[in-house]
């Protein structure tokens, strides 16, 4: 069986390699080294950036020699338009979808998304964050409340909370996470009103569920 850790990297060394993701980030002033996985800790970076995330690894015969994998590749821009994130996501799905290939001696048979993040929320102040603050909300999350948050629309949608910093994942549709309070609420606000590339819209994505 397969280590998640060699097929994540596969997957990243994949997309690095690919010249028309690569070109995207090269037009939004980054490269392939913006490629990398969901769990990097490093604090400098640079917009726009793809983030790769290996969600499950089932193997399906006897010996172990295949898997069904599941992943998630997430793309944050800091632009206020959601433009530059759809379309590199747009490219990623395009050039994953259906399409097998072998990279870092794995083969990857016939990818299928089931829809592609354009939703990205990712605090412009997330780097500057400095350890003693980051151990400061550690010692306030003791104290914090959670709320149930449900996912109205049918996609995969990868969070980051914009008071705490924590990481929420719908997985569709349906989907219910818990959340801090104080990320729920922002998150909520924050959707009242949305700017994309295809105007403003006001319907709200996620709903708090009352207990």
């Amino acid at each position: 069986m397969r280590r998640n850790d060699e097929i994540q990297s596969a997957l990243i060394s994949h997309l690095k390699g690919n010249a028309a993701i690569v070109n995207q980030l090269i037009i939004g002033g980054t490269d392939e080294k913006e490629i990398r996985e969901d769990e990097w800790k490093g604090v400098v970076f640079k917009y726009p950036c793809v983030r790769v995330r290996l969600i499950s690894n089932i193997p399906i015969d006897p010996q172990c020699e295949y898997s069904n994998i599941t992943f998630s590749i997430m793309v944050f821009s800091e632009k206020q338009s959601s433009q530059e994130a759809d379309r590199i996501s747009g490219i990623i799905a395009n050039e994953m979808n259906a399409k097998s290939f072998s990279c870092n001696g794995l083969n990857f048979f016939y990818c299928c998304y089931k829809s592609y993040i354009c939703d990205c929320y990712w605090r412009k102040n997330m780097a500057k964050r400095s350890a003693d603050a980051w151990d400061g909300e550690l010692e306030d999350s003791l104290d914090s409340e959670y709320v149930k948050v449900m996912l109205m629309k049918n996609s995969l949608v990868y969070i980051t909370g914009m008071v705490t910093g924590r990481e929420y994942f719908f997985d569709g549709g349906g989907s219910i996470v818990e959340m801090d309070k104080r990320d729920a609420e922002e998150l909520i606000e924050n959707m009242k009103t949305t700017t994309s590339c295809c105007g403003t819209i006001s319907t709200p994505k996620f709903m708090i569920l009352k207990e």
